[in-house]
Parts: structure tokens; C-alpha cells; sequence
């Protein structure tokens, strides 16, 4: 039965894409999107459904195919829509591979280090080589890619900006400490470790609630549990969330942290996934001052960038006990997120890359 609703499911978003590109004007460039996951607030959605929809109000004529289409289906859709060029996003998805496209040129674009693992070196290798251009979401990643292919990129990761300021206004929110990850046995045990330091003594300078948001049922939390409970620490913890219900949890929270393990080359070349949330929600940002981080935030002014543990302790306590700093911090990153990293402004680069 479950095969049989997956095979009707496959058919109707297949059908909707033919719908949809029969009403649709047939002006511009066509482009065909292949993303590697669902739409489902992951880098999927801003970097290949959102994009394509800014992209469309600057003149590409835009189709974006679910992920879930198998091999067949996108033959189809290719063989229909007759696009004068590709857009592969990222090639974790095993059908997104060059040898599909029937000789259509494409664009590779990159936002996470999975070159890194033994199992998608030569297909991330081969992907980039075959490329008529590749855009990479970090300093980091780039520099990888220009092994591959002399026509590289970097545009960074955006979202929508809503069109006000968030509300209810940072200054006086209750004091939430916030951390979005993926948590998985025995990996970033580095991350959950210093996270457990950070409550330990932030606790003693104010007394706050901490929630965590990406938490797999099996994740190992015992030694972030075990400090909570000794320190007197509220914690509450959620699932992966849809992206509207993780912007309606964030919008109640003081602050926002990533931590970012120096030592994990695959964590150096992230972007600006993590945070982006927390500055369309009005959460002021701490973060490891590594990766791409740099090349954004001024610390002090749009958000802080630690070294030390000294060093989040007191801005994650400073602005736990500070509305005012909050207020100021978290309006200064709103704005340079809407100048810099709202997906309407980076789809003109991408619009300009692909001309």
C-alpha cells in the first residue's frame, strides 16, 4: 500500500509540473532546478525553490523538480520542457548526477562540505568538473571547487526577509538561550561537551531557559540533561521542525548560538544556514568566530563572534541580562540580513553569474 501511494504521489507532482509549465509564460531562459531534498526549510529550499521563484521576477523561466521524482519522470520532464540549461543543487541525491541531463549545460551549486566524505569525493569531483560554472556557498568550499573548475563562485546562503521587523521586540523577551543542530550519537560530541560548559557558567551571572531545536530521539544529551538538573536550568527540546514552526519558537528567544568545532573541516566551510533564522526572527546572534562568519558579522555591532569560552560566556550572559543590547544587536543584523543575504538581492547574483 505504501509503495502504491508513493507511485501516485510521484504522478501527481509530475502532473502539477506540466500544469503548471502549460499556464506559465514561455519568456526567458528556460532553467530547470534539480534540488537534493524536499522542500522543507533545509538549503534546498532557499538555494533551489525560493532562488528559482526571484529568479522568475528577473526573467528566467523557472521549474523546479521535486525530489522525490524518479529517474524516468525526470527524463520526461526534459525531454518536454526542453530547457536551455540546468541547475543541479548539491549531489547528495543520487539521481543528481551530469550523465541525466542528456547534454543540457548546468550549473553545480554547493553549500556543505559532503566532498569530504569517502562515498561522494568523485561524484562531488565530477559534478563540479562537468559544470559550466559552480557556485559555492563559502570562502571554503570554494577553494575546493577551483580544483575542478576555473569558473567558481561564492553566493551565500539566503531567506526570505519579512517585510517589518519581527515581533514581539528582542528588548523584551524572556530570557531563552537557543540552539539549533542536528544532534546524533557520537557525532559533535566536542559541540555538546563545550555547550554543557557554556550553561555550567553562564548559569552562575543569570538565570535563564535554554531550548534545543533538531533533536533526534536518540541523541545523546545525558551530560547537557545532567547540567540542566544541577544548575536549576528550565530545558526543553524539540524535534527537526518545519521551517514556519521553528520561526514561531525564535521569535520568543533572547539569543541564538552556533558552535562551531574548529577542528571538523567539514564544520569550516559551513555557511550562514544556522543563523539565518535566528536574524529574521529578531534573535541576536553568538557564534565561533570561524568558516564564513567573519565576512558577515562585526562583532559587537550585528552579533558576536567568540574565541574562548570566556568569551561566550559573557556575551551570551550580557545579553541574557541586557534587553536594550539585544534590541540594538538584533536590528543591526536584520537590516544587514536584508541587505546581504535576503534571497531577493543574492538571486541577482545568481542572475548575473548565469548570464
Amino acid at each position: 500500500m505504501r509503495q502504491v501511494l508513493s507511485w501516485v504521489g510521484h504522478r501527481i507532482r509530475e502532473g502539477l509540473l506540466y500544469l503548471r509549465y502549460s499556464v506559465k509564460s514561455s519568456v526567458g531562459k528556460k532553467l530547470i532546478f534539480f534540488p537534493s531534498n524536499p522542500i522543507d526549510g533545509g538549503s534546498s529550499q532557499f538555494r533551489a525553490w525560493e532562488l528559482a521563484a526571484a529568479l522568475e521576477k528577473l526573467g528566467w523561466n523557472c521549474t523546479v523538480v521535486p525530489a522525490q521524482l524518479e529517474y524516468s519522470q525526470r527524463l520526461r520532464l526534459i525531454k518536454i520542457l526542453k530547457p536551455d540549461f540546468a541547475f543541479i543543487q548539491q549531489g547528495r541525491h543520487p539521481l543528481n548526477r551530469h550523465d541525466m541531463l542528456c547534454d543540457i549545460p548546468y550549473f553545480f551549486d554547493i553549500d556543505d562540505a559532503y566532498y569530504l566524505q569517502p562515498e561522494y569525493s568523485e561524484i562531488f569531483q565530477n559534478l563540479c568538473s562537468n559544470a559550466r560554472g559552480v557556485i559555492a556557498s563559502s570562502q571554503n568550499i570554494a577553494s575546493w571547487c577551483e580544483n575542478y573548475n576555473s569558473n567558481v563562485t561564492v553566493i551565500w546562503t539566503g531567506a526570505k526577509c519579512p517585510s517589518t521587523f519581527p515581533s514581539p521586540s528582542p528588548a523584551k523577551r524572556r530570557p531563552i538561550l537557543v540552539w539549533t543542530h542536528h544532534f546524533i550519537p557520537n557525532v559533535n560530541e566536542y559541540e555538546r561537551e563545550f555547550f554543557a560548559d557554556i550553561l555550567r557558567y553562564v548559569r552562575k551571572l543569570v538565570k535563564f531557559e535554554v531550548w534545543i531545536i533538531g533533536v533526534k530521539q536518540n541523541a545523546n544529551l545525558e551530560t547537557i540533561h545532567r547540567i540542566c538538573a544541577e544548575e536549576k536550568i528550565v530545558m526543553r527540546h524539540w524535534p527537526f521542525l518545519s521551517y514556519p514552526k521553528m520561526l514561531k519558537l525564535l521569535s520568543n528567544a533572547s539569543v541564538g548560538i552556533d558552535i562551531i568545532d574548529k577542528g571538523s573541516a567539514y564544520n569550516q566551510a559551513k555557511s550562514f544556514g544556522k543563523v539565518l533564522a535566528y536574524m529574521r526572527t529578531g534573535t541576536p546572534v553568538v557564534a565561533t568566530n570561524t568558516a564564513e562568519y567573519p565576512h558577515f558579522f562585526k562583532n559587537g555591532i550585528n552579533g558576536f563572534l567568540v574565541n574562548s569560552l570566556d568569551e561566550w560566556v559573557d556575551a551570551i550572559a550580557n545579553l541574557l541580562l541586557d534587553g536594550d543590547l539585544r534590541e540594538r544587536i538584533a536590528r543591526s543584523a536584520w537590516e544587514d540580513f536584508r541587505k546581504q543575504l535576503s534571497i531577493e538581492n543574492l538571486s541577482k547574483k545568481v542572475d548575473t553569474f548565469l548570464r
